[in-house]
């Protein structure tokens, strides 16, 4: 588990040896995701704080660019810029 999801936990009030409990697991962001409501409920008790652990690993999982998965962000003016290159060539 890394440090900003622990300290997101601790911050929710979730109670230290629940989520000592989760690293003895190997619970993190990445598992969470793929965890079942009842299982985190094992760890989470509150519904509101579940959701709000899940969102927290979505978002932090979902900025952090993962080896492999890298892409050009290309914008709308870009492709069509490319296009008509592409055309006026012929």
């Amino acid at each position: 588990m890394d440090e900003s999801l622990e300290n997101f936990l601790e911050e929710r009030g979730i109670p230290a040896e629940k989520i000592e409990a989760m690293k003895d697991q190997k619970i993190d962001k990445d598992v969470i995701a793929e965890m079942s409501n009842e299982d985190l409920s094992k760890y989470i008790v509150k519904f509101g704080d579940r959701c709000a652990v899940r969102r927290f690993c979505t978002k932090a999982t979902s900025t952090t660019p993962k080896a492999g998965n890298l892409k050009k962000n290309i914008s709308a003016t870009e492709v069509k810029e490319k296009i008509a290159r592409a055309i006026f060539k012929r």
